[in-house]
């Protein structure tokens, strides 16, 4: 069994068993004893025109066999193997955990037979698939054969045709080994980036680096499926793709901020918006004149009120500190440090929260619709 995706047929190499009747080809049998049935070519008698209609091949029905068993009665039956191409709509929406249904339609070809000339008649209405040999990449879980009777508008009685319905089903281990858990994990390596020290200088390497195998898997995606198709798995590494491009452009603006310097004076926004928030490092003196007690190194001081003005706090020792905010204490090198990493910070979670929704919502999409096309 083949299954071409990109061009959406499907290839099968099988055992055909085709049984009629020819009155002409009957005899007595006490007329020839012991002969009781002849093997000849099939080129000989008459046989009837089948094909595939659904195939796309120009050869149509390969039957490589060409001897028929012919009885007495008359019953002529032809045993022959076959390789069948027929075509088959693929639906990869939840690739690689897809189900694929194809429909193998057998009926005349190239001869005016009506339902009362030729008919079909099948002895189950299924397959035999003992000797079905897994290819790797799919199985078959169902099949069933139905008679059908269609109207075509050059003729006035129907045409009989055997429809043969196969479901194929993917098996998704190599997928889920080679695609979906490293396109997981490279969602998320994107949030290391936020972790790696901007002193480092491996930000944006390392953002480029991991966008880059980003854009390969969506390639290796694209490549195995049709071009009409797309995948949910294509649609979220797309989206991962588009996170780790905007988590390149939040470090390059972090980058840039970290080491502007004083080179530029911080705006007040900024500061209003990055800083006051922001736990800071004040410097407080004792209330009572002349005695001047610098805090600790590593002493906090949070401004609730968010003014820019001396606050009077207490401190640890119960005493009353006059303080003053560090950051009129402080360059604008330190100042533009301190607000390129309250921006990481903050845009950091928002990453994070876009990662995990991404995957969350995609699973739980893919478990919705494998679930309602189960029941189908």
């Amino acid at each position: 069994m083949t299954m071409d995706e990109p061009k959406q047929q499907v290839t099968l190499l099988c055992a055909l068993k085709v049984i009629w009747r020819d009155e002409y080809l009957s005899w007595n049998e006490s007329d020839y004893p012991g002969i009781t049935f002849l093997e000849v070519d099939v080129d000989l008698i008459w046989s009837p025109t089948i094909t595939v209609l659904t195939s796309n091949s120009p050869d149509f029905l390969q039957l490589n066999h060409r001897r028929v068993e012919v009885s007495a009665e008359g019953t002529v039956t032809w045993v022959s193997p076959a390789i069948i191409t027929s075509t088959c709509y693929f639906d990869v929406l939840l690739f690689p955990f897809d189900v694929q249904k194809c429909v193998f339609e057998f009926g005349p070809w190239a001869s005016p037979y009506n339902i009362e000339e030729l008919d079909f008649f099948f002895e189950r209405n299924e397959t035999t698939v003992n000797r079905y040999r897994k290819n790797g990449v799919w199985e078959i879980v169902n099949d069933t054969v139905r008679k059908e009777y269609t109207d075509y508008s050059s003729h006035e009685e129907p045409f009989a045709e055997l429809h043969y319905h196969i479901t194929f089903r993917r098996i998704p281990r190599v997928y889920i080994l080679g695609i979906v858990i490293p396109s997981v994990l490279l969602s998320i390596s994107t949030m290391l980036i936020f972790l790696l020290p901007p002193e480092s200088g491996e930000k944006i390497s390392f953002g480029v680096t991991n966008l880059l195998a980003m854009v390969l898997f969506q390639e290796t995606v694209r490549s195995a499926m049709p071009p009409t198709g797309s995948p949910i798995l294509a649609n979220y590494i797309c989206v991962m793709m588009i996170v780790a491009c905007t988590s390149l452009i939040i470090e390059a603006i972090v980058l840039r901020m970290y080491n502007l310097g004083n080179a530029s004076d911080i705006p007040r926004w900024m500061q209003r918006l990055f800083i006051k928030k922001h736990q800071t490092v004040s410097l407080c003196r004792r209330k009572e004149p002349g005695l001047h007690a610098p805090l600790q190194k590593g002493a906090i001081i949070v401004h609730h009120d968010g003014s820019d003005d001396p606050a009077e706090h207490v401190c640890e020792d119960d005493q009353k500190l006059q303080c003053s905010d560090s950051r009129n204490m402080l360059d604008n090198a330190e100042l533009w440090k301190m607000v390129a990493l309250s921006f990481e910070e903050k845009t950091a979670f928002l990453t994070l929260c876009a990662i995990a929704g991404n995957i969350f919502f995609t699973s739980l999409y893919i478990a919705i619709l494998s679930n309602i096309h189960s029941r189908v």
